[in-house]
């Protein structure tokens, strides 16, 4: 990924899973930590008139990070994960998208106001120059009411962007999504 991706390839959002809030916390420092020196090194480089074209070339720019929450697959049952976590487990999903907010907070700066306060308006305060989304996907769970709720259990938290896939876990990719559902969905929250 690191070799082949360049800037102009367009944003690059990384994609983690995992059920574990501690886990999430470390790899998203891990994350950040390396955008953030590859950054430094590319601004160093680019500002070195010595420097040869082929090494002044644009750093990889971390627009966001992204927790799966919709993973429908074996592997995320057996792994705890994905749409398993999120409907077996919800309080453990939000908790870990909340250790993503809270490492971003951590080691860019700012408040958990900026981000995290949807209930007046879309827009937040004054955020640090670099400020990585976090967004989720999800699937519908066993019923509107409780998707609605994961959904804004996440917004709470401070999760910048929600992805619905309008089918439940059983479904996988098969039939018609519920766009209805979706469409509450959307009209509920204010990310």
């Amino acid at each position: 990924l690191f070799d082949t991706c360049l800037e102009e390839d367009g944003p690059t959002v990384l994609q983690l899973c995992g059920s574990h809030p501690a886990q999430a916390y470390e790899a998203a420092t891990a994350i950040f930590s390396y955008f953030s020196s590859s950054r430094i090194d590319s601004d160093d480089n680019n500002n070195n008139e010595a420097t040869s074209s082929s090494s002044s070339s644009s750093a990889i720019h971390l627009h966001g990070i992204d927790f799966n929450l919709g993973c429908p697959q074996s592997c995320a049952e057996q792994g705890e994960f994905g749409a398993f976590l999120a409907e077996e487990h919800p309080t453990k999903a939000v908790a870990c998208v909340r250790a993503l907010v809270e490492a971003r907070r951590d080691f860019f700066g700012g408040s958990e106001q900026q981000n995290g306060n949807h209930n007046n308006n879309k827009q937040s305060s004054k955020k640090p120059p670099y400020w990585p989304v976090i967004s989720a996907k999800i699937r519908l769970g066993v019923n509107l009411e409780t998707t609605l709720s994961l959904a804004e259990s996440l917004q709470n938290v401070g999760l910048d962007v929600l992805t619905v896939h309008c089918r439940q876990r059983h479904a996988k990719f098969d039939g018609a999504a519920n766009l209805d559902a979706g469409k509450a969905i959307v009209e509920a929250l204010q990310i």
